[in-house]
């Protein structure tokens, strides 16, 4: 009866030693997966930071030019308001200056 004790003992501590290893194992998976859950996590952070900090730069470059746009407007329609109003002075110089003329030739 002694030896089937012995039998039945090591059979228990082998069948426990078995359940140990697949408990390890399974939290060694359940931690592995975790971890590439993690990583997931981080690089798709990274994604979402990486298209931000494009939006803002896209945001700032169209918000710069529609303003250097809107400065190079302005500047066009001053040009265009100093040669309609120099337009009249030049016009009655040159008129001035060929009525002189025509009063020299006779």
């Amino acid at each position: 009866m002694c030896v089937s004790l012995e039998g039945f003992t090591r059979a228990a501590t082998v069948k426990q030693q078995q359940q140990q290893q697949q408990q390890q194992q399974q939290q060694q998976q359940q931690q592995q997966q975790q971890q590439q859950h993690l990583q997931q996590q981080q690089q798709q952070n990274q994604q979402q930071q990486v298209l931000s900090v494009d939006n803002t730069r896209g945001m700032k470059a169209f918000s710069c030019l529609r303003s250097s746009s809107t400065t190079c407007l302005l500047l066009l329609l001053l040009l265009l308001l100093q040669l309609l109003l120099l337009q009249g002075p030049l016009r009655r110089r040159a008129q001035q200056q060929q009525a002189a003329t025509q009063l020299k030739q006779l």
